[in-house]
C-alpha cells in the first residue's frame, strides 16, 4: 500500500473518531482541535488556528473554524482562502445574527456528523497544511474527557509525536 493511500486511510479513521466523539457530546458540549504549529511559527507567535464542534439540541452539531476576528494579523485568512471556505460549504461569520456564529460555521444533523467533520479535515489538510495526524492537537482536558488518555504524564513524552 502506498504512502498516500495509508495517509488517506488514517485521516478517514481520524474523521470517523471525531464524528463519534461529537455524537457522544452532551447538549451544549464542545471540543476543540488545534493545528499544531510546534510551538512558534515564523513570525514568533503560537499557532492560533483551531476548529471546534458543539452539539446543540437533540440532534444538531455546529462545526466552526476560527475567523479573522480572533486571529492575529499575520494569521488572518486571505480573500482567496475565504473563497475556499465558501466553496467547501462554510457559512461566513455574522456578528449581527444571533443564530449565526462569529466564526466560520456549518450546522449538520448528528446523523450526518461525518459531513461536518470531513469539511473540518479539509480545512486542516488543504488550508492549514496538516499532513499527518500529529499536526492536529486535541486539548489535554478533552483527551482525558474522551478517555483517549488516562495518564497524568506529560503529553510531550508521547513517542508517536
Amino acid at each position: 500500500m502506498n504512502a498516500v493511500r495509508r495517509s488517506d486511510m488514517a485521516w478517514a479513521s481520524f474523521a470517523a473518531s471525531v464524528a463519534e466523539m461529537a455524537r457522544r457530546l452532551p447538549d451544549d458540549g464542545t471540543f476543540v482541535l488545534y493545528r499544531d504549529g510546534n510551538g512558534e511559527d515564523d513570525v514568533g507567535s503560537t499557532w492560533p488556528k483551531y476548529v471546534q464542534l458543539c452539539r446543540y439540541g437533540d440532534a444538531m452539531l455546529r462545526c466552526e473554524v476560527v475567523s479573522n476576528s480572533y486571529l492575529p494579523t499575520a494569521h488572518r485568512w486571505t480573500p482567496e482562502q475565504e473563497l475556499g471556505l465558501v466553496a467547501m460549504g462554510w457559512h461566513r461569520p455574522d456578528l449581527e445574527d444571533e443564530t449565526a456564529s462569529p466564526n466560520w460555521y456549518l450546522d449538520v444533523s448528528l446523523a450526518w456528523a461525518e459531513t461536518g467533520v470531513e469539511r473540518i479535515v479539509r480545512v486542516l489538510r488543504d488550508l492549514w497544511g496538516a499532513r499527518v495526524l500529529s499536526d492536529v492537537v486535541l486539548d489535554e482536558s478533552d483527551l482525558r474527557r474522551f478517555r483517549w488518555i488516562d495518564t497524568t504524564e506529560d503529553l510531550d513524552d508521547d513517542p508517536g509525536r
